[in-house]
């Protein structure tokens, strides 16, 4: 059985939709199925970070509403360090430093899913002592898919476990880690300057 990759399994649902389409001869009923396969264009997905991480990612993005008087939340934060993640693979397409991209940042926890008939089953060992807190974030279906594909790609090369929900957390908590440590000095002026970007589209 095909592993998927996120709670949605975007990709089994995009190969369903154009085997489908391969197979169907009728005008009206191809754009009936089209138009239910791109109703949905945005999609939830739930994950997890220490909670002060959190509350350390609100402070920040409370910081630049007040000084740059433009909306912004912590999950416009999480988009952003996952549209980095992103931005990373496509542009250095070499399965190796992607997984040592992942791997030498999933220091928090081991999450094993189970998304069998899409009911979500989640085991958590927890590697660091201290409370979670839940994250959401919207992401478009090409979004989205983009990370299923990348997380299929590189199981090809590197048996992994990793979730798409894995990947946000672990981009979002490394981000808000080397910001605390100061590592990122131009963290706010590029996290600005990156959404600015999004919002002129």
């Amino acid at each position: 059985m095909e592993r998927v990759y996120s709670e949605h399994d975007l990709i089994t649902r995009e190969l369903e939709f154009i085997e489908w389409r391969n197979r169907s001869k009728g005008f009206l009923e191809t754009v009936l199925h089209s138009v239910m396969n791109i109703s949905k264009n945005n999609y939830e997905f739930c994950t997890h970070a220490p909670t002060y991480l959190v509350l350390r990612g609100e402070a920040l993005c409370n910081f630049i509403v007040d000084e740059y008087d433009f909306p912004f939340s912590l999950r416009d934060l999480m988009w952003i360090t996952y549209k980095d993640f992103l931005s990373f693979c496509y542009r250095n397409k070499d399965n190796h430093k992607i997984y040592e991209l992942i791997r030498s940042r999933d220091l928090s926890d081991i999450e094993v899913h189970s998304f069998s008939d899409r009911e979500e089953t989640v085991d958590i060992i927890t590697r660091d002592i201290g409370t979670k807190t839940r994250l959401y974030i919207t992401l478009s279906k090409n979004e989205a898919l983009a990370g299923e594909v990348i997380l299929r790609d590189l199981n090809e090369a590197y048996e992994h476990n990793w979730q798409l929900e894995d990947v946000i957390r672990i981009m979002f908590i490394d981000f808000m880690k080397e910001y605390n440590r100061g590592n990122l000095p131009n963290a706010v002026n590029n996290i600005m300057d990156f959404y600015k970007k999004r919002m002129e589209k």
